[in-house]
C-alpha cells in the first residue's frame, strides 16, 4: 500500500481527524498504530468514533495533564520499549493498565569479517594500529556529546592512538566542535555529519561510546553489538535493560573522567573487548531479533482487535 501524507499543523488538528477519518472509512484498517500524542488527538480521534482501536507505540513520555488523560481515552494499548519507560509511566493511571513492554528489535546480520573490517578501516583512513572510537547519533546535550569530547580529551594524554569518529548531526555539533577546538583535538576528532547507513563504521570501529544522559531505549547500541563492539555508555534510563552486564561498561551519567577510564581499560585490554563483543552479539541474538519484536506486535494487534479475548 503506498504511503499517505497527512499534515499535521496543530494539536487537537480536526482537519487531519476528518482527512483520516474518510481515509480510514475507505480502506477499513483493522487498527491503528500512531507513536506520538498529538498523532492520537487527531488520527486517533477518528480512529475511535470508528470503533478501530489505537495502539501506541510510545516515543516521547506523555504528561500526566488533563490534555495527555484525554490521550489515554482513546488508546487501547501501549508499546513500551523498555521496562523503564514502563515504571516511568506507572503514575499514569490512565495508562497502567494499558502497558506492554516490547523491546525494540533489529536485523540480524552476520558478524562483519576480518576482510570487511580491514576495507571498511581503510576507506575511513584508520590504520592498524590505531583505536578507533565510534559515537553514532544525535549531537545534543541529552546524549553527553559534552562529556564524550571532555573525556576524549583525558583519553588522548595517555593513549595517543585513540582516535574518535562523531557520525550524526544536531542542535550541540557547534558546542561539540568549540570543545574539540579547545582541547586542539583536531587530528583525533573527525566529525563525519548525517549518514543513512552507518554500517562501515560499525564494522571498523574497535570501542563505541555513547555517553548518554537518558534514553529509553537505543537503538545504536543494539548496532554495536550486532557488530560485536564492546560499548562504554552510562546508567541512564533503559541502557541497563539493553547491554545487560557482559557487553559494556557502563559509569554514571556527565561524569568525563570515569567515561575516559573506562575506554582506556578496554584500549588497554583488546582480549576483552573481543569477549565483550561476542557477549554482546549473542545478547541481541537472543533478545532483540526483529522477528522476534515482529511476533509480539503482532500479538498485541490480534489482542486488540479481538476485544481482549482470553484475558
Amino acid at each position: 500500500m503506498p504511503t499517505v501524507a497527512w499534515p499535521f499543523k496543530r494539536d487537537f488538528d480536526l482537519k487531519t481527524a476528518h482527512i483520516a477519518l474518510r481515509w480510514m472509512r475507505e480502506h477499513k484498517p483493522d487498527a491503528v498504530l500512531v507513536t506520538t500524542a498529538r498523532e492520537i488527538r487527531s488520527v486517533g480521534i477518528a480512529a475511535k468514533r470508528l470503533g478501530i482501536p489505537v495502539v501506541w507505540r510510545m516515543g516521547p513520555k506523555p504528561k500526566n495533564n488533563l490534555v495527555h488523560r484525554l490521550t489515554g481515552a482513546l488508546i487501547k494499548h501501549v508499546i513500551a520499549p523498555s521496562e523503564m519507560v514502563k515504571s516511568e509511566l506507572q503514575p499514569f493511571s490512565w495508562l497502567r493498565d494499558k502497558i506492554t513492554v516490547i523491546p525494540n528489535g533489529i536485523t540480524i546480520t552476520p558478524t562483519p569479517t576480518a576482510d570487511q573490517i580491514q576495507a571498511a578501516r581503510a576507506m575511513l583512513g584508520i590504520s592498524n594500529d590505531t583505536v578507533f572510537c565510534l559515537y553514532v547519533g544525535r549531537l545534543m546535550t541529552g546524549k553527553g556529546i559534552d562529556t564524550l569530547i571532555d573525556a576524549f580529551a583525558e583519553v588522548r594524554k595517555s593513549r595517543p592512538q585513540a582516535v574518535l569518529r562523531v557520525v550524526g548531526i544536531g542542535p550541540s555539533e557547534k558546542l561539540a566542535q568549540g570543545r574539540v577546538a579547545a582541547y586542539n583535538l583536531h587530528d583525533a576528532v573527525v566529525f563525519c555529519g548525517y549518514t543513512s547507513d552507518p554500517s562501515h563504521y560499525f564494522a571498523a570501529c574497535d570501542i563505541f561510546v555513547l555517553p548518554s544522559r537518558y534514553e529509553s531505549f537505543s537503538y545504536v547500541l543494539l548496532e554495536a553489538m550486532l557488530n560485536a563492539k564492546p560499548c562504554v555508555t552510562t546508567r541512564a534510563g533503559a541502557i541497563p535493560e539493553v547491554v545487560g552486564e557482559d557487553a559494556a561498561v557502563l559509569v554514571p551519567p556527565s561524569s568525563p573522567t570515569k567515561f575516559a577510564e573506562a575506554i582506556v581499560k578496554l584500549i588497554d585490554e583488546p582480549e576483552r573487548r573481543i569477549e565483550m563483543g561476542r557477549m554482546g552479539r549473542q545478547r541481541v541474538i537472543e533478545n532483540f531479533d526483529l522477528h522476534r519484536t515482529a511476533d509480539a506486535v503482532e500479538t498485541l494487534f490480534l489482542k486488540a482487535c479481538e476485544g481482549d479475548r482470553g484475558d
